[in-house]
């Protein structure tokens, strides 16, 4: 993509690392969700460093599972299944469908994290 950066944007291109090179010096990413593909809100922010994340959850109250088309297919299953026998996948799948309003994590200590 050769498309010339434009003025006053604030922010780095994901482009290289789309292309498969490796970030060089982000020091933390922040995101955002406000609905899933259905349309259902489940609004989250999050930063997240090579070591840990922050993220807050507003629609989290301790009843509303969360749920999204993503958690029908095969990946989600086997991640269900690797959780029944291991406890810190568990706790991930736990905190994934129905996560406290605002929480922590150490991204070393879980078998499954994506890395920046």
């Amino acid at each position: 993509m050769d498309i010339p950066h434009p003025d006053g944007l604030d922010g780095r291109s994901w482009a290289p690392m789309m292309r498969g090179d490796r970030d060089q010096g982000r020091d933390y990413v922040v995101t955002h969700v406000n609905t899933v593909n259905s349309g259902a809100a489940f609004p989250m922010r999050a930063i997240q460093n090579q070591h840990y994340s922050l993220i807050f959850s507003p629609w989290s109250d301790g009843k509303l599972r969360f749920q999204a088309e993503s958690m029908i297919g095969l990946t989600y299953k086997a991640l269900k299944g690797a959780a029944e026998r291991d406890s810190r996948i568990a706790a991930r799948v736990n905190n994934m469908s129905s996560a406290s309003r605002s929480h922590s994590t150490t991204l070393q200590k879980i078998p499954i994290s994506g890395r920046m």
